[in-house]
């Protein structure tokens, strides 16, 4: 066999295997979940608005009185991990009770759902601000950290970012996770369509 035809031999099958590897590794980074490990896009038409929760959230409808007036909310939850970690989103629907906001009123609503949250399940707040805007909205972040630990002596810290679009408020919560992977679920949060 002729030595330039072993070297073409070699130089094509080489080639090939570069090929294959590089189609394996787009393959591989194409299926992925994104950093967060977040990989399945939710929409509500109704609700205007999207993200990406780890599996298909669980919608939940319930109401709550608010000055004798009902308000109905409704509440996507994802739990992963043994339900270990949860990821959530509950839209108050104020506007569909009649409620209308002031901007005053809208950092007052963000305080006390913030303080509101530590007395329904949500322990020990360890940090929050009611200054900020989520896409423009008026905003409040908190940290909570629970009483009880886990098996290996781990306490279950929730990030809430909560935020008043028109007159409905919103709140995003992630439990058991990282700060930066909080900040992952919520930087897919989105909008559709104009406001209420």
């Amino acid at each position: 066999m002729n030595t330039r035809v072993v070297h073409v031999t070699a130089l094509v099958v080489g080639a090939v295997l570069l090929v294959a590897i590089a189609i394996v590794l787009i393959i591989l980074f194409m299926s992925r979940p994104n950093s967060a490990g977040l990989t399945t896009s939710f929409g509500s038409d109704v609700l205007k608005f999207g993200v990406d929760f780890p599996a298909a959230p669980k919608a939940t409808n319930n109401a709550m009185t608010v000055q004798g007036t009902t308000v109905p909310y409704i509440t996507y939850q994802a739990n992963t991990n043994s339900n270990k970690i949860s990821y959530v989103v509950t839209i108050y629907r104020y506007s569909i009770a009649g409620f209308t906001f002031s901007d005053n009123d809208k950092r007052n609503l963000l305080e006390t759902d913030i303080k509101g949250l530590e007395q329904t399940g949500y322990e020990n707040l360890e940090d929050s601000s009611n200054n900020g805007h989520f896409y423009g909205y008026p905003s409040a972040d908190a940290i909570y950290n629970s009483k009880t630990t886990d098996a290996d002596g781990n306490t279950t810290t929730t990030y809430v970012k909560a935020f008043v679009r028109g007159n409905d408020l919103y709140d995003v919560k992630v439990s058991g996770l990282s700060q930066d992977s909080y900040m992952a679920f919520v930087n897919t949060f989105q909008f559709v369509g104009d406001d209420k």
